[in-house]
Order: C-alpha cells, then structure tokens, then sequence
C-alpha cells in the first residue's frame, strides 16, 4: 500500500500540514492495507509524517500487524503507554522547524485531544491541531481499480 501512504503524504504536504494522527479504524485500514486485523474498537494511533508512517497498537493486534507489514513502509509500535505519549515522542525524535501542523479527527475524543495537547507541551514541541477530515477519509472515497474489483466481486 506504498501508493496511499505516499498519496496521504502528498495530500499533507498540498494542504500545509506536517503530520497526520488519526485513531480511526477505517483510515487506518484504508492506509495500511491491512486485512483480518481491525475491529471497530479505537485500539490504534496512526502516524504519517514525511519521514515516519507508524501503527502504536496494543498487544492484542501487534503480531498480526507485524505480519501484514512485511514491506517495512509501517512500522508496529506495542510500547505499553498512551498514544499521546508515544506520538510527541516520535515527533520529538524528528527534525523538524518551527511549529508542526498536525492533522487530527474531528471526532477526536476530549480525553484524547486532552492527552495529546499536554504530552506535546510537556516534550516542548510547538505546534497547531488542524481538525477535519483526514487525506485519507478524502482519498480513500475515491476507488482505484483493484478497490473496484473487490466490490464487484462480491
């Protein structure tokens, strides 16, 4: 699925952003490509950046996803802490000047939202939530032909 993580970090780079961070399951399958993995439950933090492209997940799902992403575009992160926690310590480990503009859900949880806004603080990281539509709820409406296929063949 190299083709819709680069569309995804295009459509970032179109749009003024620097990083997208989205716990919503069918982005994150659309992303991924990842098949028998997901269930509705909002287990997993998906990170893009121009230089990252990471799953923090759980325990419960680090094996499977390890073993869907075999051609190394996604890494698989089961660190046990908060996504928050984790996605200002990935920031903080890339270069990066002034302020990022981060791409959140706009039906991100207060708590998240919460979680998230102190754990940049607290690493000393600037930056500016953008909320909306990911690029990849925008790009995955539009189905490329295998995406059209599979409906048909149903």
């Amino acid at each position: 699925m190299v083709d819709r993580l680069s569309a995804v970090r295009e459509s970032l780079r179109a749009n003024g952003l620097d990083a997208l961070c989205t716990t919503n399951v069918s982005d994150i399958r659309w992303m991924t490509g990842f098949t028998e993995v997901f269930d509705s439950e909002r287990a997993h933090l998906a990170i893009v950046a121009d230089d990252l492209a990471l799953i923090h997940t759980d325990s419960r799902y680090s094996d499977a996803m390890r073993s869907r992403a075999e051609d190394g575009e996604w890494a698989i992160d089961s660190t046990p802490c908060r996504h928050a926690s984790l996605f200002a310590a990935k920031l903080a480990e890339l270069p990066h000047d002034g302020a990022w503009r981060i791409c959140i859900d706009a039906d991100i949880p207060l708590s998240e939202y919460r979680a998230l806004t102190a754990a940049l603080a607290e690493a000393g990281i600037e930056f500016e939530f953008v909320e909306g539509a990911s690029p990849a709820r925008a790009l995955r409406e539009v189905k490329d032909s295998s995406e059209i296929e599979l409906l048909y063949s149903v």
